[in-house]
């Protein structure tokens, strides 16, 4: 509840001060993290549903196989979306394998 006020509030004020920017441009920004995040949420719900290890071996599995799924599906929305310009491209095109960059990217 607390993460969704200050999200509005902080959606309130990019809105106040960039009198240019559009509800669907903000919505696009948030997409790939909010459904990786969500994505990852529901892979971690299920592990501590299915499982019942000690409490740091459950831990490490939580967040090697959430960071995985968060990482796996941002990569995939923004690989299936036309691998526009942004964070994932600029990580890609300096560490990613050859497949995944992108086409316009300058050596």
């Amino acid at each position: 509840v607390l993460a969704a006020f200050g999200l509005f509030t902080f959606t309130l004020f990019l809105r106040r001060e960039l009198k240019g920017l559009k509800a669907r441009e903000m919505l696009a920004s948030v997409f790939r993290p909010a459904v990786g995040a969500a994505t990852m949420a529901f892979v971690i719900i299920q592990i501590n549903q299915a499982l019942e290890l000690p409490l740091l071996p459950m831990l490490a599995l939580k967040i090697l196989c959430g960071g995985t799924v968060y990482v796996i599906t941002v990569t995939m929305i923004w690989y299936l979306g036309g691998r526009k310009s942004g964070a994932e491209s600029w990580l890609l095109e300096r560490f990613g394998p050859a497949r995944f960059r992108r086409s316009d990217a300058r050596p």
